[in-house]
């Protein structure tokens, strides 16, 4: 891995990934789980997660740090369950794990354990960027009346959001494990905004 704002093709491959379950997900919660609903939701979940990566990439850039983007096969399993639950009952379920990022820098690897503190402030800063830039993109694509991806940017940071990192829950830890770890109160107005840019998609 090296410090770069470019990601490499294992990035790029599980992001693809991740997008098309992303886009049965969704297709499934806006019961539209057909051919062209899946290639068209699957569209809006590659423009939503590349607006996540913009920021999260972005901030990684300037803190000279390496990311990769990971797919948790539990998770990816657990979303395609609630996708298949979301068609057999009619409801709007949804289930979003299949995605996880880790970050990593070499500066603070050859500082040693003395540096952990700041490394892990500069990873909540870097979680957050991601979760910013979806929260910007709802209240964006909310203000221009396209309702329907603004609910996607929101569902998609309430999920990132979990606190998630705990065995035996599907994916691997989210951002919002590493954003609470840091402070709460950040947590509870990203997830206040999250629900409110939610709520006015409808």
């Amino acid at each position: 891995m090296t410090s770069s704002y470019v990601p490499d093709e294992e990035d790029v491959k599980n992001f693809l990934v991740a997008s098309i379950v992303f886009g049965a997900s969704f297709a499934a919660f806006f019961q539209e789980l057909t051919p062209r609903g899946l290639i068209y939701y699957t569209g809006l979940s590659i423009a939503v997660l590349l607006t996540r990566e913009f920021g999260f990439r972005t901030c990684a850039q300037w803190m000279d740090a390496y990311v990769d983007n990971n797919i948790s096969i539990s998770g990816a399993m657990t979303s395609i369950m609630g996708a298949f639950l979301a068609v057999i009952t009619q409801l709007p379920i949804i289930l979003l794990f299949p995605l996880w990022n880790e970050a990593e820098s070499e500066k603070y690897e050859q500082w040693g354990k003395s540096t952990d503190s700041t490394w892990m402030k500069r990873k909540y800063w870097l979680y957050s960027c991601g979760i910013l830039s979806l929260i910007i993109g709802a209240a964006i694509t909310g203000g221009l009346g396209w309702n329907i991806i603004s609910r996607m940017y929101a569902v998609t940071s309430f999920f990132f959001l979990l606190p998630f990192d705990y065995e035996g829950l599907p994916g691997e830890e989210l951002d919002g494990a590493f954003i609470l770890r840091w402070t709460g109160f950040t947590w509870l107005i990203f997830m206040g905004l999250t629900l409110v840019l939610y709520a006015l998609t409808f």
